[in-house]
């Protein structure tokens, strides 16, 4: 591949999780290629390539998607995971497809989606749901425990 592999130390002196996962993302070809679709969503300022200006709409936002939830299972691998959405009624729709991926995706996970009462019910159809005000506390300590075996 043209970029060559970058390997983990283009990340040194940052705070990483599960840092042996970085050297796999970093040389695989298909993320490096991909990488400019994670300019919206990180720091990070990188043009489109021969592969990334090609992608327009629909298809564009499927592949980042598809990118972040391979770096979020590249990272969260072996662990299991709690995952906090704050304020999801103010999420857009690509943001609402990137939520239902990783629920979809990544296992074990506990997903904790919080928002007011106003706005975006809709979107929370598509997640299977207990209102924390329903739970009590013992539920609350079984879901978390499930997470810690």
């Amino acid at each position: 591949h043209a970029l060559g592999c970058v390997g983990s130390r283009a990340l040194e002196g940052l705070v990483a999780i599960r840092p042996q996962a970085d050297e796999e993302l970093l040389c695989s070809a298909r993320v490096l290629e991909l990488a400019p679709l994670l300019s919206p969503v990180l720091p990070l300022s990188l043009p489109d390539n021969e592969v990334t200006k090609h992608l327009t709409g629909e298809t564009r936002l499927l592949e980042a998607i598809r990118l972040m939830v391979r770096v979020l299972r590249a990272k969260l691998a072996g662990g299991r995971t709690i995952l906090v959405f704050e304020d999801v009624h103010w999420m857009d729709s690509s943001s609402w497809k990137l939520l239902e991926a990783v629920r979809k995706e990544l296992s074990p996970l506990l997903l904790l989606v919080a928002r007011q009462r106003v706005g975006q019910r809709q979107h929370l159809r598509l997640l299977p749901a207990t209102p924390l005000a329903a739970l009590v506390a013992t539920r609350v300590a079984a879901l978390v425990a499930t997470l810690a075996t």
